[in-house]
């Protein structure tokens, strides 16, 4: 749980998608969890496709081969940022590496989860302190 709590960040304050994803980019990289095409990798995904799910819920994630070990981040925003068309609030951001591909299918599954329960989104969207998620 400490990992999971160094890299849990609650009510920030950013006004773009891209500001927010270089902030936790950075803390993955300062971590030496994602190898330096990893940014790059992240942001040709959401090129690609939104990763924005119900609930102002996003799930950004990068090539499996520019990740050096699993890595989450979470960060919850003050105000919603422009996601393609909508806006997003809760961000999840994954790295998995290629050996755990498993592991990548199991956290989306525990995800899509944990995302369709509305309390639980609301509980961790409107906490200030990670006391209140414990």
């Amino acid at each position: 749980m400490g990992k999971l709590l160094e890299n849990l960040f609650l009510k920030l304050h950013f006004d773009t998608k891209e500001e927010i994803l270089d902030f936790m980019i950075k803390k993955l990289e300062a971590e030496n969890a994602v190898k330096p095409g990893f940014r790059k990798s992240v942001y040709k995904r959401e090129k690609i496709g939104s990763t924005l799910l119900e609930n102002g819920v996003a799930i950004p994630h990068g090539m499996p081969t520019e990740v050096n070990k699993t890595s989450i981040v979470v960060a919850t925003l003050e105000n919603p940022v422009k996601w393609s068309s909508h806006w997003a609030d809760l961000i999840i951001l994954l790295a998995v590496p290629e050996n755990n591909a498993n592991e990548f299918e199991s956290m989306i599954i525990e995800l899509y989860s944990l995302i369709s329960n509305t309390e639980i989104i609301k509980t961790i969207k409107n906490a200030v302190h990670v006391d209140e998620l414990l």
